[in-house]
């Protein structure tokens, strides 16, 4: 192995001699390749005084050394393929930071959509940035028509409104069962623009939108559909209100069943002491049958209050349709037979 006094340079004479190939100043597996490869010049690509590789060069077709204007020229070349490799390996670089960013953006818009409630993004001026799939069923608009549109274009002024008050506070704010109505696009809630327009009741939170430094750069606002939630709470207010009548009904039961009882038991009494007189005796029997049949309502009407456990019997339909129709026998009667 040989070196140029400038060492610009490396230069092999006779690459698979035991002189040139076995030099100690260089490794096994460099000796190897030197020798496999069987190249004379070898050209170092340097960049910041480091190198980064190395340009091979063999004799010319003929044999021939390379002259020193092919040396010159090609230490130049060296120079440039160095600022091509350097460049290549940055822009290697940059598309992995690109694959990343891109990978990063796609789980974080995969989280966003996978949340069952609606999320937006507006920037200072209340410009869309971001706005997923949940809040497309709620509003019916499309994300390609919200994108860089102002809320107020968007949400009714009522909403607007809110917005505007709350825009000068700090942390989490809340907005809660505000009644969004549909507009001119509307969807059914399941995201394919067809049927009813549906009215939503939301929950809503507004939180500042912040940078990595810290600064405010827009707001973050949820949408939490609670239509099916309040509706349950609705139909569990009733049901507890016809508990409560329930209860109120057996109360009353018992204390009207003690005076029907009296009222039977005198009907019956004077019905015995003018059995000769038929015209009292019809308006006494006609005491004792009404009051019977009040007795029969309270009674269901105890049935119906009373509380008892789950149980899977067999049942006499006939006899269910006779005691509702004995609930309900006055009310089918027509008014003068009443």
């Amino acid at each position: 192995m040989s070196f140029r006094p400038d060492k610009q340079y490396l230069f092999f004479e006779r690459t698979r001699h035991p002189v040139d190939v076995t030099s100690r100043e260089l490794p096994a597996t460099v000796r190897s390749a030197i020798a496999e490869l069987d190249l004379t010049y070898y050209f170092p690509c340097m960049l910041r005084e480091r190198t980064i590789a190395y340009l091979g060069l063999s004799r010319t077709d003929k044999g021939d050394f390379l002259s020193s204007d092919d040396v010159e020229l090609l230490v130049t070349l060296s120079g440039y393929v160095s600022i091509a490799i350097e460049n290549a390996r940055l822009y290697r670089s940059l598309q992995r930071k690109v694959d990343e960013y891109e990978r990063l953006k796609e789980f974080s818009e995969n989280i966003v959509e996978s949340i069952n409630v609606g999320i937006l993004a507006a920037d200072l001026d209340d410009r869309v940035e971001s706005w997923n799939t949940q809040i497309e069923r709620l509003t019916g608009i499309p994300r390609q028509e919200a994108a860089g549109r102002r809320l107020s274009e968007l949400f009714p002024s009522e909403l607007c409104d809110k917005f505007e008050q709350l825009r000068g506070e700090t942390g989490v704010q809340n907005v809660y069962k505000f009644i969004l109505r549909p507009g001119k696009h509307a969807f059914n809630g399941n995201g394919n623009g067809a049927g009813q327009p549906v009215t939503h009741i939301l929950n809503l939170a507004i939180a500042p939108l912040v940078s990595k430094d810290l600064q405010k750069i827009g707001r973050l606002i949820i949408f939490d559909d609670i239509t099916d939630r309040d509706q349950l709470e609705r139909q569990l207010v009733q049901a507890d209100k016809l508990s409560s009548i329930g209860l109120l009904a057996a109360g009353v039961a018992h204390e009207v069943n003690t005076p029907l009882a009296v009222i039977s038991t005198y009907a019956q009494m004077l019905a015995k002491q003018i059995s000769g007189d038929d015209q009292k005796s019809k308006l006494l029997d006609k005491i004792a049958k009404q009051t019977f049949r009040a007795s029969e309502i309270v009674n269901a009407l105890l049935s119906f209050s009373r509380t008892a456990s789950t149980e899977f019997v067999e049942v006499d339909l006939n006899r269910v349709v006779q005691d509702t129709l004995t609930l309900i026998e006055h009310q089918l009667q027509p008014p003068l037979s009443r």
